[in-house]
């Protein structure tokens, strides 16, 4: 019935008798039910369920992740106070999806439609509200440039504590998650650590879990979890047949702006590690390639060194996209003026490439300067976030010199110290260390944190700048 490619994905609507079914790159993503009575019986209905029994009644309700409006659909039918509701949505294309329904548009043109991320309207719009809903975000939604998906940012403990903040006291709360269920205890427990991170007490919250199940993809079976928090008090009961309350599960790791995965990352590299240890052609594929790849870094110094170097940039442009996230408040806009602004300080470094290489001082100034940006970009992200755009920009750019000069120099100098060496051999090796530095990013990523990924960054820069002083 309706078709469009987005910014991210690509969006297809399909009819079934009362009823369409929206798919996202041609995944199940949301059904919407013609007949408004059908709504009251969803997962979706629990904050609604809460506005509408809240004493005193709801008057304003904030929505992260809208999407083609179900949500505020449910608001307009079950709570009677019918409040004022911002919809805040990433991708105006589920917006216009909706449009193309008369009957569903209806009800979401009701609300203030925001187009933008989640965080970034969190951090910078003054209001406060009575309600803030996390609908159904999807966190493994790879909408950023290296995989990493945005929304993640929404569910750390400053995301949190910034949407518990913006709750007025005896106001609510309500998050919605899904979850992989071979993974429940896991990620029940990072979510109540979380919360604690957040500034949330847990008398404050109430955990409930969907009785079913689905199988989605190659994720395996979720489910959905649902926080009720009440600010300042506690949460009431919701008696709703679809779901089950859950204990309180402590002991967990908070996820933070800096150990920002919000779901146990086991799936993906389980799946890829069964896929290839299944497979004796790709495991000899890989055996081979991996043989192939020791032998040649093994035979030469200038092999290594490039391969390193590709290596270490790649995890450096890693870190310049995952500190643009929430810049700008569109994760491409973000990523692109990140990525412009990076290789312009980087052509610089080219042009000062053979200063560079005269000078040990300069030499050793490069990887300090890649730890000094690592360590220092986070830091400026959380003190400029609530500050003007226009400041916000100015700022990302000047600090990104730091890292962008330093990876500029390199690569020209490794190729003049090595000249003996065929350049399209260097290359090679060089797009090698760059396509295996995105699985080592998400090792580290998921396992420690960015703090991994800019130590084994720095370290790289100062393997390679190292080796080229002592060539001298």
């Amino acid at each position: 019935m309706h078709s469009q490619w987005s910014r991210y994905r690509r969006i297809d609507v399909t009819e079934r008798p009362l009823a369409i079914d929206v798919f996202t790159d041609g995944l199940l993503f949301h059904k919407h039910q013609l007949n408004e009575k059908g709504v009251v019986r969803e997962r979706r209905a629990m904050p609604a369920l809460v506005a509408a029994g809240a004493d005193p009644p709801v008057e304003d309700v904030l929505i992260l992740g809208a999407g083609t409006g179900s949500d505020v659909r449910i608001f307009r039918r079950l709570v009677p106070s019918n409040p004022r509701i911002v919809a805040v949505e990433l991708d105006g294309a589920f917006v216009e999806t909706a449009q193309a329904f008369p009957w569903l548009w209806d009800a979401y043109k009701t609300a203030e439609i925001v187009v933008q991320e989640g965080r970034f309207f969190l951090e910078n719009d003054p209001r406060d509200f009575d309600m803030v809903v996390y609908a159904y975000i999807d966190p493994q939604s790879a909408i950023s440039n290296i995989g990493l998906p945005d929304a993640n940012f929404m569910y750390t403990d400053a995301g949190l504590a910034r949407a518990y903040e913006k709750v007025r006291p005896g106001g609510h709360l309500v998050i919605t998650r899904v979850f992989l269920v071979k993974e429940q205890e896991e990620f029940l427990r990072r979510l109540c650590a979380t919360l604690l991170a957040a500034g949330i007490k847990k008398d404050e919250v109430q955990l409930y879990r969907s009785i079913s199940s689905n199988t989605w993809s190659y994720y395996g079976e979720l489910a959905t979890v649902q926080a009720v928090i009440k600010k300042g008090g506690t949460p009431p009961a919701v008696d709703e047949s679809a779901v089950r309350p859950l204990p309180w599960h402590g002991g967990g790791r908070p996820t933070t702006d800096f150990f920002p995965l919000s779901m146990v990352t086991g799936v993906w590299f389980d799946t890829l590690g069964a896929f290839v240890t299944h497979s004796i052609p790709a495991l000899i594929v890989c055996g081979v390639l991996a043989a192939a790849l020791v032998a040649r870094l093994s035979t030469s110094a200038a092999h290594l060194n490039v391969f390193v170097l590709g290596f270490g940039s790649f995890l450096l442009e890693s870190l310049v996209l995952f500190n643009s996230f929430i810049l700008l408040g569109d994760p491409n806009l973000s990523a692109a003026l990140a990525v412009g602004v990076f290789l312009l300080w980087s052509a610089l470094g080219s042009l000062l490439s053979r200063r560079v290489e005269r000078s040990r001082a300069l030499l050793f100034a490069v990887p300090i300067g890649v730890l000094i940006y690592a360590t220092t970009a986070p830091l400026l992200n959380g003190n400029t976030i609530e500050l003007g755009l226009w400041v916000r920009t100015i700022a990302f750019s000047i600090h990104l010199a730091l890292g962008g000069v330093a990876a500029g120099a390199m690569f020209p100098a490794v190729l003049r110290r090595f000249q003996k060496e065929g350049v399209s051999g260097l290359f090679a090796l060089d797009l090698a260390g760059c396509a295996l530095a995105p699985v080592a990013f998400w090792l580290a990523l998921g396992s420690s944190g960015i703090w991994l990924v800019a130590i084994v960054s720095v370290a790289s820069y100062a393997f390679v700048c190292g080796t080229l002083a002592l060539k001298r």
